[in-house]
C-alpha cells in the first residue's frame, strides 16, 4: 500500500515519493506543484538538491523509451497541397499548425461562429471561429491546460493586409485571414463544424503518409503532435522575439512548451524566461 504524504512534507518523504514515479517529467511537474503549494502555505521543505537530482535521473533511466514525434516544419506543410487533393484535410492541418492545436480534442470539433461572439468569450459549445477586426479568432470552451477556456487570435501573415505584421514563419497558404477564413466562409455556416466529415484515426493515418512523402524522410516518426512541434520550432527559430511569441501563442505559463522545441539553447533561454516570469508573479 502506497504511503500517504503528510503536510508539511519532510524531505525524506518527498524523496520516497519521487522514487515511486514512473516518469521523470511527471515527477518534476508534481514536485514543482508541491513546492509552490508549500510556499503559498508558508513553509518550504529543505530538499537536498543533489539527492533529488539523482533520484530524478534514476527515474528517467528506468522509464520506457520516449516516443517523441518528429516536427513538421512549414517547408514540409507547404508541400502537402501538391500531393493532397482534399482541401478540407489540408485546411485541418494548417489550422492545427497556425493555432498550435491538439488535433483530436481541439481542431477536428471546431465550429464556425460569428463576430457577435465578441466581447462575450464564454461560450456553451465546443468552440467558435470567426473574423473580427482583421484577425481570425478561435474561442475554445476549454483546453487541456486551460479548463476555463481559451481565446486565440491570429492576424494576417501573408502581407495582404496593410500595416499587418508579416511574420517570418508565415506564408500565404496558411494565412489565417486570407487563406483559412475564406475557406471557412465558403464551407460552412455559423454553428456548423469545419471538419465534421473527419475523425481522428483517418486524419492521423493521412498525416503520417503525407508527412513522409513531403519530407522525403524514410522512417520519420510523425503524428498529429508533429504539427504543434513544427509550429513551435518555426515561431522560436524565425522571430526575433520568438520565445515570448511562443509562450503567448501556445498559452504556456510553465516549462511544458519545451517538449515542442528542438533547439536546446532556445529551450534553456525559454526556461529562464519562464522562471523569471513565475518569480515576478509570486
Amino acid at each position: 500500500m502506497r504511503q500517504v504524504m503528510h503536510f508539511p512534507a519532510q524531505s525524506s518523504e518527498i524523496e520516497r515519493w519521487l522514487a515511486l514515479m514512473c516518469n521523470a517529467k511527471t515527477a518534476r511537474v508534481y514536485l514543482s506543484a508541491l513546492l509552490k503549494g508549500s510556499r503559498v502555505a508558508g513553509f518550504m521543505p529543505k530538499l537536498p538538491l543533489e539527492r533529488v537530482s539523482d533520484i530524478l535521473s534514476g527515474v528517467k533511466a528506468t522509464q520506457p523509451a520516449s516516443n517523441a514525434k518528429d516536427p513538421i516544419p512549414p517547408s514540409v506543410l507547404d508541400k502537402i497541397p501538391s500531393i493532397c487533393e482534399d482541401v478540407s484535410l489540408r485546411m485541418l492541418f494548417v489550422t492545427a499548425f497556425v493555432f498550435l492545436l491538439r488535433v483530436k480534442s481541439e481542431c477536428i470539433p471546431i465550429l464556425r461562429g460569428d463576430a457577435a461572439d465578441v466581447p462575450t468569450t464564454k461560450i456553451k459549445v465546443h468552440s467558435s471561429m470567426f473574423l473580427y477586426r482583421g484577425e481570425l479568432w478561435l474561442i475554445l470552451r476549454r483546453r487541456k491546460n486551460r479548463p476555463g477556456g481559451s481565446v486565440l487570435r491570429r492576424g494576417c501573415t501573408c502581407g495582404a493586409t496593410p500595416n499587418a505584421k508579416v511574420t517570418a514563419h508565415g506564408w500565404w497558404s496558411s494565412c489565417p485571414v486570407h487563406a483559412i477564413w475564406p475557406w471557412v466562409k465558403s464551407t460552412c455556416r455559423p454553428g456548423e463544424a469545419l471538419f465534421g466529415q473527419w475523425s481522428y484515426q483517418p486524419v492521423l493515418a493521412r498525416l503520417k503518409a503525407l508527412a513522409v512523402e513531403a519530407s522525403d524522410v524514410k522512417g520519420g516518426n510523425f503524428g498529429t503532435h508533429s504539427l504543434r512541434k513544427g509550429a513551435a520550432d518555426s515561431i522560436v527559430s524565425t522571430s526575433g522575439n520568438g520565445l515570448f511569441e511562443l509562450l503567448q501563442a501556445g498559452e504556456w505559463c510553465s516549462a511544458a512548451f519545451r517538449v515542442y522545441i528542438q533547439n536546446c539553447n532556445l529551450v534553456n533561454r525559454a526556461l529562464s524566461a519562464v522562471a523569471i516570469s513565475d518569480s515576478e508573479g509570486d
